[in-house]
C-alpha cells in the first residue's frame, strides 16, 4: 500500500498492490469518501503479481509517481516492474499516469537492474 497526494489537493489518497487482484487507487474526496479512478488514471498493474509500493516524485516535478514491485509469475514479462510516472492532473482533478519503468532502468525482473522492496525481517545467526 502506499499513500500520497497524487493530485495535489492536500487529501491522502491510495494505492493498493494487488496480486491475485488488479492494483487500485482511491482518490480521497475527503470525510473518509474515496473513489476508484485506477483504469482513468492508468495503473491497474497489467496483469502483474505485485508485492510492493513505492511513492516518490522521481523526476522532480511536483507530483508523486508510484513504483511497483512485481514478482513470482513464470513468465519474466510479468515479472517487469512498474514505475508510473504522474503525466499530470486532468480537469475532474484525476491525476494520469504512464508506465516508463523501461525509460528509467526499472522493469527489470531479477536480471542485471533491480530494486528489492521488502517489509521481511532478517534474522541475524551467530555463527559457531
Amino acid at each position: 500500500m502506499g499513500i500520497g497526494d497524487f493530485n495535489n489537493d492536500g487529501l491522502q489518497d491510495i494505492y493498493f498492490s494487488g496480486n491475485e487482484v488488479s492494483n487500485k487507487l482511491y482518490l480521497n474526496m475527503d470525510h473518509f469518501k474515496f473513489t476508484d479512478i485506477t483504469e482513468v488514471a492508468g495503473v491497474n498493474g497489467a496483469g502483474r503479481w505485485s508485492r510492493g509500493v513505492s511513492v516518490v516524485d522521481i523526476n522532480n516535478d511536483g507530483l508523486l509517481d508510484i513504483y511497483v514491485c512485481a514478482s513470482l509469475a513464470k513468465d519474466s514479462k510479468r515479472r517487469e516492474n512498474l514505475l508510473y510516472i504522474n503525466k499530470g492532473i486532468d480537469a475532474n482533478g484525476v491525476p494520469r499516469f504512464q508506465n516508463m519503468a523501461a525509460e528509467y532502468g526499472l522493469n527489470d525482473s531479477f536480471g542485471k537492474y533491480s530494486l528489492l522492496i521488502s517489509s521481511a525481517a532478517i534474522p541475524h545467526r551467530t555463527r559457531s
